[in-house]
């Protein structure tokens, strides 16, 4: 019996170590928050990012951004800046909701003009679905909801709607 005992207490240690390595919902929804807050903190809002080329706009997406996005949302992303075709002058998709198009100065801008201001946690699928809404007046995008998913360690944007 003694020499289960040992191996049990070890176990029962690391499991109480790593969080019971369960879901932890008021860690997911603190995390998840940050990596959102950390997403908008990377470039000032109206800072040109690239100029009016796909090509361009991909690369400074891949650049600085690509960390905060799982791979489904990187294609979304990557969907939404074909779709909108060269030099047009916005984007259709809710996926490219951080990203502006400045024609008369012929550049691409990040729009970083949302604070979280809601969310809800399905513990089930193990996500975190964040609303945003814009803090200043727009046409576009004024109200979305954020879904993060833990992936390779760290919260990404899995789907906007």
């Amino acid at each position: 019996m003694k020499k289960y005992l040992l191996p049990l207490l070890v176990m029962t240690l690391l499991l109480a170590a790593c969080g019971g390595g369960g879901f932890n919902p008021e860690k997911a929804a603190k995390e998840s928050k940050q990596a959102l807050k950390d997403f908008f903190s990377l470039y000032e809002n109206g800072e040109s990012i690239a100029s009016l080329n796909n090509g361009e706009i991909k690369n400074a997406v891949d650049k600085k951004m690509i960390d905060y996005f799982t791979d489904d949302f990187k294609k979304e992303v990557y969907q939404a800046i074909d779709n909108r075709k060269e030099y047009n002058k916005s984007y259709q998709s809710e996926s490219a909701f951080f990203l502006n198009t400045k024609i008369k100065e012929k550049k691409t801008t990040f729009r970083n003009i949302y604070e979280i201001t809601d969310y809800r946690i399905n513990e089930e699928q193990k996500q975190v679905l964040l609303r945003i809404d814009a803090t200043e007046s727009t046409l576009r995008d004024s109200a979305l909801k954020i879904e993060m998913v833990l992936k390779d360690g760290g919260w990404k944007i899995n789907k906007v709607s």
